[in-house]
């Protein structure tokens, strides 16, 4: 695992909405963690969100 972000860290990086961002998880496009107790709060591995985008668009990591 790299980093971990915030939604909203990830929506800055992506130029997404919020809304946006979780229609993606909601459709497993995007992974998502959930940390901490109770229901947790959502946090994102950024290069499993990069590879994901690519994987989704056709390209995988080891073909750049």
């Amino acid at each position: 695992m790299d980093e971990l972000l915030t939604s909203e860290e990830v929506c800055d990086r992506l130029k997404l909405s919020k809304r946006t961002l979780r229609d993606m998880v909601d459709q497993g496009k995007i992974p998502v963690l959930m940390v901490g107790t109770g229901s947790g709060r959502p946090r994102f591995d950024w290069q499993e969100v990069v590879d994901a985008i690519r994987r989704a668009n056709g390209r995988d990591r080891d073909s750049e």
